[in-house]
């Protein structure tokens, strides 16, 4: 070891007596002399102005002032350390300071062992057992592993140069089990890695600056200061933390990166402006509380979890760029959410999107047994986000969701919202859907591959088909346990045992009710149907004259008498002719179905005005229909 210099100004060590000021309680002299000390008998403490730095020392030893670059290894320390003169104090092995420590400004307190090497890294234990003051810069060379081995306070002490404390380095600190090493300075931090099984602790209202890349993997983070990462670097997180209004946060512009097997919790309202959030690990967020994404923020962590929300501010784009589990209840906001080309968001839970704009030509994924609620007016084009997997989208009241491009869809469909199909566009039904949206409009192509669609027992669907509705050869099965209501691909047949052809076969305990139209083109005359019973072949008792306006019915409720298709329509008993457009499907017999008395279903077409006209039932039809409602002819 090279001996450091002792005493303050030469040899024999102490404090001279010549330059004591006195005793003082509460507060310092003004302006001291260099090298003048005294004593504060508030505190029971010696202090001194040492080279313009106002400080305490001691009551008892020596204080050793170290103005060069000097090296101690291996030993016990009992005087009190001062580095001052921007010099180097070099560190290694086993130290123990049994005084305090300061760092002034511009020096530095190197633990290096010269022979460290990545083949055979150093490790060093130390001990402060007095005040640890930084002001200057504490640094950890390669391949060296500092362990703090007891409880200690980094703070700074009055200067007249100000403070700059800094923790640098290529090598490891590491804070030992039941260890805690306190932060109570505003400190810059560029060390590679922060570890142990001891607790990193930062004292309220002080910062730890990360400007560079660094791993902090410490078992336990305390306090309520802050981590703030600048931009360009990345923190590693790789311990499990929970944040709290009261415990540390994290602010910056850099990247927050969360590592595999751990989980960043969020138990508080947080505002965000990192570039990136990333890692493989989770991503937190707990019910009741908000992330705010307050920048333009690329995402790459692994996954997002919580019954939270995320909540994106307008102006600024959450970007998801790479393949990232979502099962967070709720992103919302008035910014973009875009997922990269080439990368899936899988929604692994029941979650609502309610954020203002949908972006980017990756896919969002909806895993079987979820429901991914879209909140929000969004059209798929061909070089749009797209959406996949066997669970179901569901479109919130008053939006809309428009197919422009030519996709294939497996999800199930439901809400209170609608789906628009543009015309020359085409939707592939590539599996058997449940379909619970309220409104289905097709002004393109639905393509039905011979798979089923289940319409829920409680869900009532109007679909309305200006376009096509196609099926394979062998053809699908609607399967209607609730209400459907359908316009358009129905034809007009004619004779008195017409039955209605009809893209897909029919099942379910509910009721399908279907015509060519929901539109007439004037004022017909109305024939009132109450409680009508129309056996299969038979028409109504009375009859209305034929305006010539396309002929319809409104209905407020259908009953069958076997489960199975029905076709009603016109007898015209003038010209005795039959003409059926309403197909309706009963799903279970003698049971009465309430029927929407505002929609219409219309022929399309009006008969020969002047002759008179009937309500009739096919004798094609599976049985006696009782009808409520209106026909007007």
């Amino acid at each position: 070891m090279s001996a450091p210099p002792q005493g303050s100004g030469g040899s024999g060590g102490g404090l001279s007596p010549t330059t004591f000021l006195g005793t003082y309680s509460g507060s310092n002299p003004s302006n001291p002399a260099n090298g003048y000390w005294w004593y504060r008998v508030d505190l029971g403490e010696i202090w001194a102005n040492i080279n313009g730095t106002i400080m305490p020392i001691q009551s008892t030893g020596a204080v050793t002032i170290i103005a060069s670059n000097t090296t101690i290894a291996n030993t016990d320390v009992y005087n009190n350390i001062i580095v001052t003169n921007n010099a180097t104090l070099t560190i290694y092995g086993n130290v123990t300071f049994h005084g305090n420590v300061i760092i002034e400004n511009g020096s530095t307190l190197l633990s290096s062992n010269q022979n460290a090497s990545s083949s055979s890294p150093a490790t060093n234990n130390y001990l402060f057992l007095g005040n640890f003051y930084l002001n200057g810069t504490y640094e950890i060379a390669q391949y060296n592993t500092d362990n703090i081995l007891n409880s200690i306070t980094l703070t700074t002490i009055n200067s007249s140069g100000g403070t700059n404390p800094t923790i640098s380095g290529s090598g490891t600190l590491a804070i030992g089990s039941n260890i805690t090493l306190t932060i109570s300075e505003n400190i810059t931090v560029t060390v590679s890695t922060i570890t142990g099984s001891g607790t990193l602790s930062i004292s309220s209202g002080y910062t730890i600056t990360v400007n560079a890349n660094i791993t902090m993997s410490t078992s336990n983070i305390s306090g309520s200061g802050t981590i703030s990462i600048n931009s360009g670097y990345t923190l590693m997180l790789n311990t499990n933390f929970t944040l709290t209004s009261a415990s540390v946060q994290f602010s910056g512009s850099g990247t927050l990166s969360i590592g595999s097997g751990y989980t960043l919790t969020l138990n508080n309202n947080v505002t965000w402006s990192f570039s990136a959030i990333s890692g493989s690990g989770t991503l937190s967020v707990s019910s009741g509380y908000t992330l705010t994404v307050n920048a333009n923020v690329t995402i790459t962590i692994s996954n997002i979890s919580g019954s939270g929300t995320i909540n994106v501010n307008s102006g600024y784009t959450l970007t998801i760029n790479n393949n990232v589990s979502w099962t967070l209840s709720t992103l919302a906001g008035s910014g973009t959410l875009s997922v990269s080309s080439g990368y899936t968001l899988t929604v692994g839970a029941n979650i609502t999107l309610s954020i203002s704009n949908l972006s980017g030509s990756g896919t969002i994924s909806i895993a079987s047994g979820y429901t991914l609620i879209l909140n929000l007016n969004y059209t798929i084009s061909s070089t749009s986000l797209q959406f996949s997997g066997s669970g179901t989208l569901s479109i919130g009241s008053g939006y809309t969701l428009t197919i422009s491009a030519n996709v294939t869809w497996t999800l199930g469909l439901a809400g209170s919202g609608t789906l628009s199909i543009g015309s020359g566009y085409t939707l592939t039904q590539g599996a058997s859907i449940t379909l619970s949206i309220s409104t289905v409009n097709i002004a393109g192509t639905w393509a039905n591959a011979g798979y089923g669609i289940v319409i829920p027992s409680g869900s009532t669907v109007t679909v309305t088909i200006t376009g096509s509705f196609t099926t394979a050869s062998t053809p699908g099965t609607i399967t209607v346990n609730g209400t459907c209501y359908w316009f358009g691909v129905i034809s007009v047949a004619s004779g008195s045992s017409a039955s209605i052809s009809f893209p897909l076969n029919f099942a379910g305990t509910g009721i399908f009710v279907g015509a060519p139209s929901n539109s007439t083109n004037g004022t017909a005359n109305a024939l009132s149907l109450s409680s009508v019973s129309l056996s299969a072949g038979g028409h109504s008792s009375n009859s209305a004259t034929i305006s010539g306006n396309y002929e319809y019915y409104t209905i407020s409720s259908l009953e069958g008498s076997a489960v199975g298709n029905y076709y009603l329509g016109l007898f015209n008993s003038s010209a005795v002719t039959y003409y059926v457009w309403l197909l309706i499907y009963i799903g279970t017999a003698n049971t009465s179905y309430s029927i929407n008395s505002n929609l219409i279903f219309s022929r399309g077409n009006g008969g020969a005005s002047g002759d008179i006209g009937y309500a009739y039932n096919s004798s094609g039809s599976a049985g006696s229909i009782t009808i409520t409602g209106t026909f007007y002819a």
